[in-house]
């Protein structure tokens, strides 16, 4: 299909939305009263970069919607359907070379040599987040560990833990396996990190919102705003934004695709396109080791698979010889990027399963079902502070109303509807589970005892999206629900959903928000419960779909590039030490968790950088006798003092220990540098140390470490 273009419009258009879109960046940078307390507008300084930056991002903004004024709005939006997969890729090479990407990172813009920098350390837009410390304090500085030493982005770096690090597990391993568990990664052997880095974030949601979208298309049997629906309410949810884009919620749609697509194409070049896939996502989703979500939505997905061989069982038995003998090269290839990572990884699942945390953990369930009601508040988590959004976001499908029509129109109907009763068998145990819990026989037996409740219900919300599509396209000319009675029961659910926010987090949101969003609750409840028209079913589906965008497009700030982790005077300090001294160990001081990952960021082996699997023998080297043991036996960020008393280890939270380090000890692990964030407590006069000063500047003091001899 092709768009009728008037050539003059088109000019006026783009030159009033160049012009537009600068107006706009000018004027972001006016803050009203009424913002200064949004976390968006946190930074809001001046200058040319900023503005430069923001200008594209408007203007890309801003001739998305001129195009609304050249086009036929319904010629508009089915032509980006179908060049959909062809705009993703665009999109995905212009965020590429801006070196775009939506990392908290500014963190350490403000956190190490406070403020010292330049605007490229912070956001063009929004604001870092500090719930994201997984991203920041661990992922990031891993990757970047792994980028440096005779083998970047080999099987080890020497630079996370202090010792040998499977990059597969922390960092970025580019090898057969990484084929499974994230393809994009070969990208790091072609671009420089920056760009790699832009290109590997943003390559992870492109891919997930695409085959969310041709899952839908799918299910919808080619309904364009449902598979739009369906996407946007998966990959742009408050849950997948949160969490930091699940992989499984990637490779589980896409692994249902390539087979239908491989089923519904008898031209071989393009089956083999669609076995690879079939291959790669299906390894992908067994690779990614996450039992609390791999269980219950691989029942779900089990439930769907069956259904989509189940609709094409006519195309399966039409299968030739060449077909067949292609599935099984597909299924070879899928066995051996499974087993290629875990042999890859099987030093790690060693020690792993042998931790105090997380080890061997048993979830018997229950007493979760609460935050599939928490749509009301979750819509607010970017523009109002909100103490830990990532264990209280889910998807904003209005349960349990789609739940309930649902069961409705199958007994009042009585139509066999494979895939909605086998969903719905799907998640009835997943119910139960997360409300009163499971013996832990049963628990064992389901395979639930490897998730919790509070994952298990992120997947019966997930469901709650396909039953939603299957409404709308099986059951579209059905009435649904009595009028008085969608009435009632979205009134009801408004009522709890406003009940459950106000009872967990009562000084949350001002009262006309919950009110307001009551309204919005009842409203879509009622149209979603009985059926008005076709017209009012369109209008929930494009309501459903601009709730979803506005709770979660600002959740991650716009960055450009990683200098504030690689720029910071420090960070160039450290460099220029590591490559005179690439082989020495280093301790980080008094910087809490996030210090020692800013040091292995910038190449310097540290001893106390996050322990992702605990090094055991630089452990038992400090412990004999093992005392410390279910101490330092897990999975563990490690802030650290020196101290005059013998080497201890403390527990402050599950996974973080603190080790106070004896001066006499120094030596046996060989520590030639010491970087710490508060030089007043270095005992200079220890008898065992001593520190010769390289570098002190902005409340950071480097050390080299020589020591007495007997």
């Amino acid at each position: 299909m092709e768009l009728k273009v008037n050539k003059k419009k088109l000019s006026l258009i783009l030159i009033g939305s160049l012009f537009l879109s600068f107006c706009a960046t000018l004027i972001s940078f006016y803050e009203p009263g009424f913002l200064k307390t949004n976390e968006f507008f946190r930074y809001n300084e001046f200058s040319i970069f900023t503005l430069v930056y923001r200008n594209i991002l408007f203007t890309i903004v801003g001739l998305f919607l001129g195009c609304h004024f050249i086009f036929d709005r319904k010629e508009l939006y089915r032509w980006i359907f179908d060049h959909r997969w062809l705009l993703g890729g665009v999109l995905l090479i212009v965020f590429t070379l801006l070196r775009m990407n939506g990392e908290s990172i500014t963190f350490y813009y403000e956190n190490v040599q406070s403020r010292v920098g330049d605007a490229s350390m912070y956001p063009v837009l929004g604001t870092f987040r500090g719930i994201r410390s997984d991203q920041f304090v661990a992922t990031t500085p891993s990757q970047l560990a792994s980028s440096y030493g005779t083998d970047p982005f080999g099987v080890y770096n020497e630079i996370s833990r202090g010792t040998k690090t499977l990059n597969a597990i922390n960092g970025i391993y580019v090898g057969f396996s990484t084929l499974a568990y994230a393809p994009w990664y070969f990208v790091y052997k072609i671009l420089p990190f920056e760009y790699a880095n832009s290109f590997c974030w943003y390559a992870p949601i492109i891919l997930a919102f695409l085959f969310n979208i041709e899952l839908f298309y799918i299910v919808s049997k080619k309904n364009r705003l449902l598979a739009t629906m369906g996407g946007c309410l998966t990959v742009f949810s408050s849950f997948y934004m949160w969490w930091n884009f699940p992989s499984q919620w990637l490779s589980a749609p896409g692994t249902v695709v390539c087979v239908y697509y491989f089923l519904n194409n008898d031209d071989l070049k393009k089956r083999i396109v669609y076995g690879l896939g079939t291959a790669l996502c299906f390894a992908g989703f067994v690779v990614h080791l996450y039992p609390a979500w791999q269980v219950p939505l691989g029942y779900l997905y089990l439930v769907i698979g069956i259904w989509c061989l189940y609709s094409n069982w006519d195309r399966v038995k039409k299968m030739d010889k060449k077909s067949w003998l292609l599935l099984a090269g597909c299924i070879l290839l899928m066995c051996a990027l499974i087993v290629s990572y875990m042999l890859n990884i099987s030093e790690y699942s060693k020690i792993i399963m042998e931790t105090v945390y997380p080890g061997k953990r048993v979830g018997l369930g229950g007493n979760s079902l609460y935050k599939l009601f928490l749509y009301l508040q979750q819509t607010f988590y970017p523009y109002f502070q909100f103490g830990n959004p990532c264990e209280f976001s889910t998807f904003f499908t209005l349960f349990p109303i789609p739940l309930i029509v649902a069961i409705y129109v199958l007994i009042r109907n009585k139509k066999k509807d494979f895939l909605l009763v086998g969903i719905l068998l799907a998640i009835l145990p997943m119910l139960v589970y997360c409300t009163i819990g499971f013996p832990e026989f049963l628990a064992k037996i389901t395979l639930l005892s490897y998730s919790t409740a509070q994952r298990c219900v992120d997947v019966i919300g997930y469901a709650q999206i396909f039953i939603l599509v299957i409404l709308f396209t099986e059951y579209r000319e059905e009435k649904r629900l009595p009028v008085w009675l969608a009435v009632v029961l979205s009134f009801g659910i408004a009522l709890y959903c406003l009940y459950i926010t106000m009872h967990m987090f009562p000084g949350y949101l001002r009262w006309f928000i919950k009110g307001g969003m009551c309204g919005v609750i009842l409203v879509l409840g009622v149209v979603l419960s009985h059926k008005f028209s076709d017209r009012l079913d369109r209008f929930l589906q494009i309501a459903l779909i601009g709730i979803t965008l506005f709770s979660s497009v600002l959740i991650h700030p716009f960055m450009v590039g990683l200098s504030a982790l690689t720029q910071k005077p420090v960070a160039q300090e450290i460099h220029r030490i590591v490559q005179e001294d690439p082989d020495a160990k280093w301790i980080a001081l008094e910087g809490g968790i996030f210090f020692q990952q800013f040091v292995v960021a910038n190449g310097a082996s540290t001893i106390n950088s996050l322990n992702s699997y605990p090094n055991l023998d630089l452990w038992h080297t400090l412990d004999e006798s093992r005392q410390y043991e279910n101490v330092y036996n897990r999975y563990a960020h490690i802030p650290a003092t020196l101290t005059t008393e013998d080497t201890s280890f403390e527990l402050q939270v599950e996974d973080t220990m603190l080790l106070s380090l004896s001066y006499k000890d120094m030596e046996k692990v060989n520590i030639s540098y010491v970087i710490t964030m508060n030089s007043e407590n270095l005992e200079m006069d220890n008898g065992y140390a001593h520190f010769e000063c390289l570098y002190n500047e902005y409340d950071i003091a480097i050390y080299k470490v020589t020591y007495s001899r007997s």
